[in-house]
């Protein structure tokens, strides 16, 4: 009789071949922060944190939130390994192709137009990976990396700020079109608090927008004035635009410069233990 019921009323669990075996998908995420300089944006994931996984098939149009074959899966971060959210069906994730992971997790209804202008606010970090797989998701570590760039400051001689933070007026507001990684950068300006590094003498850092360094820009720091007088020189997302303040002293009035350090042949060994800046200049 058992054997007969096996055979009847519970056929399929009879057989071991006529299911397909869920595929594991053991992704996790790393990233690097913005820069050893100074302890600015996200320095790691801790327990609690969450990334957007979208991703769809190669070269597909997207048109609508329907073109995505992964839309907005959350992978949570529990202090040891990363986890999904919900299940991931094995035909869906084999057929992602361009893969996109977004730090912080996406909340709340958002459409096609937002996910390509996500506004990039310099008091929440923002960190982007794009991929491609030619069989699915991968399983090995994506990288992110910040959306936002780095500006770090120095000072030649004793003309640095006394106090822990001052303020330059600059480029403030961009967005990123997730679909693509572009950032979009606004033309209007804001003042951006610099905060004097607790890793480096002299030297004050800060979060800000990929933008363009114009050639004229003026800064105004502790009653003097500063001109920017080289090309223009841009920063993207991850990288540091690092700059020297210096005072020529003239016969009528002393005169500020600026100049660019040459990211290549600059290191944080270049700082001496005065602050001055030792390194190669543009």
């Amino acid at each position: 009789m058992l054997l007969l019921m096996c055979m009847v009323g519970f056929l399929p669990s009879c057989t071991e071949d006529d299911t397909v075996k869920e595929r594991t998908y053991d992704l996790s995420f790393g990233f690097e922060s913005l820069t050893e300089f100074a302890n600015i944006g996200k320095q790691s994931f801790v327990a609690g944190d969450s990334v957007s996984l979208l991703a769809w098939k190669k070269n597909a149009e997207i048109v609508d939130l329907s073109g995505l074959v992964i839309n907005n899966i959350r992978w949570g971060y529990n202090g040891g390994e990363w986890l999904p959210a919900e299940e991931l069906n094995v035909e869906t994730a084999e057929g992602a192709e361009s893969i996109v992971a977004l730090y912080p997790h996406l909340n709340g209804d958002y459409d096609l137009e937002y996910l390509k202008s996500v506004p990039l606010n310099r008091e929440t970090d923002l960190l982007y990976a794009r991929v491609s797989a030619d069989n699915g998701l991968p399983t090995e570590k994506i990288r992110l990396k910040s959306v936002f760039a780095a500006l770090a400051v120095s000072f030649d001689g004793d003309v640095a700020p006394t106090v822990g933070s001052f303020t330059l007026e600059m480029y403030d507001q961009a967005f990123l079109n997730v679909l693509t990684g572009e950032v979009r950068t606004e033309d209007v300006r804001e003042k951006v608090t610099l905060e004097k590094s607790t890793k480096v003498k002299s030297l004050f850092a800060a979060q800000i927008v990929p933008q363009t360094l114009l050639s004229g820009t003026t800064f105004m720091v502790s009653g003097i004035s500063y001109t920017y007088d080289g090309e223009d020189v841009a920063v993207d997302s991850g990288e540091v635009l690092l700059l020297n303040f210096k005072v020529i002293p003239g016969e009528t009035e002393d005169k500020g410069i600026v100049t660019v350090l040459d990211k290549e042949d600059f290191d944080i060994k270049d700082f001496d233990d005065n602050g001055t800046v030792e390194g190669e200049l543009d």
